[in-house]
């Protein structure tokens, strides 16, 4: 059995954490294919979270049916919009400048033990 675990976020915090992993789920759906038991426990996941947002009655949360929730549009539409800056993020060959700095940063914190 796994460890439950609890955790106290704003709604902010709440919406921004789903918008996160809906994001994070697209773009890993469109690199690595992913399997069919993957698909659904994504998706029983996003359910969760969703269940977790109507029954705190966060606004524009949804129960479209019995066990099945739904999220308001305007998370899927700031994920898109954000999947759509990083596209063009990537495509304009800054990414690649960006990375290496961000790969330094990290090599420099964890010899300071920070990581």
């Amino acid at each position: 059995m796994t460890k439950q675990l609890t955790i106290e976020l704003s709604e902010a915090d709440f919406k921004e954490l789903l918008q996160g992993y809906l994001l994070g789920n697209l773009i890993a759906h469109e690199v690595n294919q992913p399997s069919k038991e993957e698909i659904i426990r994504a998706a029983d996941l996003v359910n969760k979270l969703c269940e977790v947002g109507f029954k705190n009655k966060i606004k524009g949360f949804t129960q479209l049916e019995k066990d099945i929730y739904g999220f308001p549009q305007q998370v899927e539409t700031d994920m898109l919009e954000t999947y759509e800056d990083f596209i063009e993020y990537v495509a304009s060959g800054d990414r690649d400048e960006d990375f290496e700095a961000t790969k330094k940063q990290i090599d420099e914190m964890r010899k300071e033990g920070l990581l």
